[in-house]
């Protein structure tokens, strides 16, 4: 038995399920052969220096009349960067293998990374994923780089029935507090704050291209969006300023193009704060947290905290002075996270606490999550605790 995952690359098409839903032809589309399973691949380190490791994967196809056309490679999470692919070779293949090694250098400031690869062969089909635990053969030095935070919340729309009470307030608190990071978590920390009217589809593009080239492998970066998700017949998108339900392509951000700037970017770990899933005028195009998570997760390597699970809503009230989830980070961030404690807050005990926090604001309502934290680094330390 394999599990479904290894077959959407391929076979996971929505549009042709809303096409049998209304009635009409799907096309004619391939089937799965009978004896058609997926590929495997294994890992395995081959040398290691003070800085970089190599790594050999080896792909077998699940048939023998199959073949690997590809093998994708993360660390902690993030997609080995398109700048690196020269350090990716393909060293060997025969009937139905293939074999690749890579060099990888060490995550800045860390002593050990988990190196990820998934083969994928010439029918779509992936491999289960293959982990390798990497250690630097000597203590690495010191790097708390770059902390760079884009927070965009609109909570002021040109179509007022959009309405929101706080995004705006979270976004800009959620900045200053990790400001504060400044001389402690992080060497340095540059933020960028788009609300309401500066909350644009090309402002918000242009926020996205900042950070992708402002960021260095050594750096982390932080993005907090907060205001509607929808789905359209294109996909999913955010709802910025401007935004018209009736005209997606021209007034919101298609979520794709989100996706693919955080994919590109340099810098070891992104954690993405979702907080799209508020009560509004959108019904059932209203996209859940759940919808909003998985692209960035598995098309980007980007840590997703959502606000919520599945279609639960983000609630807010005057008392909090902010929205739920961003009540609790933001006491967190300040030290209430410290759960250890040891001065240091991780994202592990950020999640637990603002899990914790949240579900008692709400009455149990709201619960926010990390979809597959076990792909990142859950140790990443992200503040100091005052």
């Amino acid at each position: 038995m394999y599990p479904l995952e290894l077959y959407e690359q391929r076979f996971r098409r929505p549009d042709l399920v809303g096409r049998a839903v209304r009635g009409l032809p799907v096309g004619d589309e391939p089937p799965l052969p009978s004896d058609r399973t997926p590929p495997r691949v294994s890992l395995e380190t081959e040398e290691a220096s003070e800085q970089r490791v190599t790594v050999k994967a080896t792909a077998e196809a699940g048939v023998e009349s199959g073949r690997i056309v590809d093998v994708h490679w993360t660390v902690d999470g993030r997609p080995l960067s398109t700048r690196k692919t020269r350090d990716i070779v393909r060293v060997g293949s025969g009937e139905g293998r293939a074999v690749y090694r890579a060099m990888i250098d060490f995550p800045p400031g860390k002593a050990t990374a988990v190196v990820a690869a998934v083969a994928v062969d010439d029918f779509g089909l992936s491999s289960p994923r293959a982990r390798l635990t990497i250690t630097c053969p000597s203590p690495p030095p010191a790097a708390r780089g770059t902390l760079w935070v884009l927070a965009v919340g609109v909570s002021r729309y040109r179509r007022p029935e959009y309405n929101l009470g706080f995004c705006r307030a979270d976004a800009e608190a959620i900045s200053a507090a990790l400001q504060r990071q400044k001389g402690l978590a992080f060497h340095d920390v540059q933020t960028r704050v788009l609300a309401d009217d500066e909350a644009t589809v090309e402002g918000v593009k242009a926020g996205l291209r900042w950070l992708r080239k402002s960021t260095s492998p050594a750096d982390v970066a932080i993005l907090h969006f907060s205001g509607h998700g929808v789905r359209g017949p294109r996909g999913l998108y955010y709802v910025t300023s401007e935004g018209d339900v009736g005209d997606l392509d021209r007034t919101c951000l298609n979520w794709q193009e989100i996706a693919l700037e955080l994919r590109e970017m340099p810098s070891r770990q992104i954690i993405f704060l979702c907080d799209c899933c508020h009560a509004g005028a959108f019904g059932e195009k209203a996209a859940t947290q759940d919808e909003l998570a998985e692209p960035l997760v598995k098309q980007a390597g980007v840590m997703v905290f959502a606000a919520s699970r599945g279609n639960e809503l983000a609630a807010e009230k005057p008392a909090w002075g902010h929205g739920a989830f961003v009540r609790a980070l933001l006491d967190g961030l300040e030290g209430k996270a410290d759960l250890i404690p040891d001065g240091q807050i991780n994202v592990s005990e950020l999640q637990t606490y603002v899990l914790d926090q949240v579900a008692r604001l709400t009455g149990d309502r709201q619960h926010p999550t990390i979809p597959r934290i076990e792909r990142f680094d859950p140790g990443l330390v992200i503040a100091h605790g005052r």
